[in-house]
Order: structure tokens, then C-alpha cells, then sequence
């Protein structure tokens, strides 16, 4: 009985490390300059909802939030601001 509920037990630590996440909320002041400035040229007159960064192919990418014309977008940049896409 003690064998399987160590066998249970380690797959339970094995599934939730499975699922952890590369991505996290960030706050807007902790967003780099080159970031902010990209989004401001791109989006002018709106204002985020939210900031995450993200690793993505081993490199960090911030994905901000926002809304134009009561349209929800997710735009990702690079932390030198280069723009990488819009969803």
C-alpha cells in the first residue's frame, strides 16, 4: 500500500511540473523603455491592460494587451522593442 501511494504521489509531482508556465503578469513599470516606446509608436491613444513577459524558443518576449475599437488584441515585442506579431 505504502509503494503506491509514493508511486501516486510522484506522478502527481511529475503532471504539475508539467504544467508551469514560462509566462507571467508583469507590471507596466517593469516593462523595458525600448518596449513601451515600440508600443506607444505602434498603438497611439491606447492604453494596455495588460503586460506578460514570456519565454519563447529560449528567448524573453513581452506580450502586451490592449483593446482597439472593442477589439481585444495580444501584440508580442522583443526587449529591444522590435515588433513580432499581433493576435
Amino acid at each position: 500500500m505504502m509503494k503506491y501511494k509514493i508511486t501516486l504521489f510522484a506522478c502527481a509531482a511529475l503532471l504539475m511540473t508539467g504544467c508551469t508556465s514560462d509566462k507571467f503578469e508583469i507590471p507596466a513599470g517593469d516593462v523595458p523603455a525600448a518596449v513601451l516606446n515600440a508600443y506607444q509608436q505602434k498603438y497611439p491613444n491606447t492604453e494596455a491592460t495588460e503586460w506578460d513577459a514570456a519565454k519563447e524558443g529560449g528567448s524573453l518576449v513581452y506580450v502586451v494587451c490592449l483593446k482597439v475599437n472593442d477589439k481585444k488584441i495580444k501584440s508580442s515585442f522583443r526587449p529591444d522593442g522590435t515588433f513580432i506579431n499581433e493576435k
